[in-house]
């Protein structure tokens, strides 16, 4: 859910402020919406979504080259999977050379 909002409000956020504005300065939200310049609010909603994503994209995450530790069930519980920093050391379990 969080991924599909973090496309659609972008997306759909230029034409959402247009009709707004459009509404507010007196034209009726269907004649706006007919006389809309849809080309450039798409191009603008593509736009935003592709800064919004290259932004994430670049700022959050594990660094290069960390290692994933799958979920796995320690005494009962399951623990989630976690990204942690390079180890040299092998997992456990891991088939020795």
């Amino acid at each position: 859910m969080r991924q599909a909002l973090s496309i659609l409000i972008p997306l759909l956020a230029p034409t959402l402020l247009y009709l707004y504005f459009k509404s507010r300065s007196g034209t009726p939200a269907l004649v706006a919406a007919k006389n809309a310049p849809w080309i450039w609010l798409s191009a603008g909603g593509i736009a935003l979504a592709t800064l919004i994503l290259t932004v994430v994209a670049l700022t959050s995450g594990a660094p290069a080259g960390s290692d994933y530790r799958p979920p796995r069930v320690v005494d009962g519980k399951v623990v989630p999977g976690e990204l942690s920093p390079k180890s040299d050391s092998k997992p456990e379990g891991a088939a020795k050379p």
